[in-house]
Parts: C-alpha cells; structure tokens; sequence
C-alpha cells in the first residue's frame, strides 16, 4: 500500500487520460498535433470552485486569459470552453507538487 497522498490522484489522472485518448479515437481517428478535439466540461466533472487547494489555474493545461489584468477566465488543453483559474475537474494535474508532499 502507498503512502503517497498524491498516488490516488494520479491513477485517476491516467484513467482521465486513457478515456480522454479513446473518445479522440472515437471521434475521428488517430489524434494529430493541432486537431485533437477537446472534451466537454460534463465529461470531466468541471466545477467552477477549486477543490481544495487545487484550481485550474494551478493546473499544466490550463492556459491563462491574454487580456487585462485580473482576468480570471482562460481555456483548457483539454477541456472545451472558458475555464476560470478557481475552476477545477476531474484531469487536474498539477504544474509542481505541493511541498511536504512524499514521492
């Protein structure tokens, strides 16, 4: 048994991912650089509050707003529509680990 805290997550993160790649492959065959379709924010359970400590805005898909400062609407690698940095879903992974965290 792990004693990792963050080993749960990651299993879910690879199932998120196998799931993400056959709904690519369902939708219209191998998945290209720049024609990957994005997955629906039901899909992947997104909310709009962070779950803890996490947040998309925390997250390595997550692309920041290019406007004024402030904005907190962005988009996703991965999740179709306007994501908002205190967002969070289902294939969160985190930019680094938190500190304190075994591994």
């Amino acid at each position: 048994m792990s004693t990792d805290p963050i080993a749960p997550h990651r299993r879910g993160v690879l199932r998120r991912g196998v799931a993400v790649l056959t709904v690519g492959l369902a939708a219209g065959g191998p998945l290209r650089a720049g024609a990957a379709s994005k997955v629906s924010k039901a899909f992947v359970k997104y909310q709009e509050t962070p779950n803890g400590a996490w947040r998309c805005g925390l997250c390595r898909s997550f692309i920041p707003p290019t406007g004024a400062a402030g904005e907190v609407i962005g988009t996703c690698k991965i999740v179709d529509g306007p994501i908002t940095r205190d967002g969070w879903c289902q294939v969160f992974s985190p930019l680094k680990r938190p500190e304190g965290a075994g591994g």
